[in-house]
């Protein structure tokens, strides 16, 4: 976790916790990103202004096509600071076009077999030995569970029951907590997976341990 350093640390330390507290989406990264920014060009700045915000959204923009998520962040960043009787810039509400409506593609039969007969012949890499193992699994279980893809990336051996099925989601979108539980076949296919990751990373603690893909 990235240490807080700047003028605006306090403030932004306060809306993380406060958030948290209620469940709703926190900014974390996105003010984390902030504090370093205003740690390099306003070190000694406690108060949030117009010009720290405008400048550093601009900066932002150099690096990303969209700054929407920018701009909301420390908009609430503003609100809180506000709301709690101090001054501060507020971002007005419509300062970036909203977000354009999002078109999800569905995959046709033909193109989900023809994804998995690719993932199934994966072969063994020296670069990469264990992906072959790891792969037909990590792409089943994102599928059929429904999970995005932090979850999966992020899933933890602790919070998988093999017995039951049932995977218990932490890092989520709402940072909030749920129990997914996977078909029959499924959990068939991650106990012979458990078999062989045992072998290949026994001493991670993550279900589809990074360094081995």
């Amino acid at each position: 976790m990235h240490k807080l350093s700047s003028g605006m640390a306090a403030d932004i330390q306060s809306m993380i916790s406060f958030r948290t507290k209620f469940g709703v989406t926190t900014y974390e990264n996105l003010l984390n990103h902030f504090d370093c920014y205003c740690c390099d060009k306003y070190p000694t700045a406690t108060i949030l202004t117009r010009t720290m915000v405008l400048e550093w959204l601009a900066y932002e923009r150099t690096k990303h096509k969209s700054i929407r998520e920018n701009a909301i962040a420390v908009r609430q960043l503003g609100k809180h600071i506000v709301s709690e009787g101090r001054t501060a810039y507020i971002l007005p509400n419509n300062f970036v076009s909203s977000k354009s409506e999002f078109a999800p593609y569905i995959f046709t039969d033909q193109e989900l077999s023809g994804l998995f007969e690719v993932i199934d012949s994966l072969k063994y890499s020296w670069k990469n030995p264990f992906t072959h193992i790891i792969a037909p699994v990590l792409f089943r279980l994102l599928y059929t569970c429904g999970l995005r893809l932090n979850e999966v990336r992020e899933l933890k051996r602790a919070d998988i029951n093999l017995e039951s099925g049932e995977i218990l989601i932490t890092h989520n979108k709402q940072k909030k907590e749920r129990i997914v539980v996977m078909s029959d076949d499924m959990l068939d296919l991650c106990n012979e997976y458990e078999k062989k990751r045992l072998v290949f990373a026994n001493d991670s603690a993550y279900y589809f341990p990074a360094y081995y893909i």
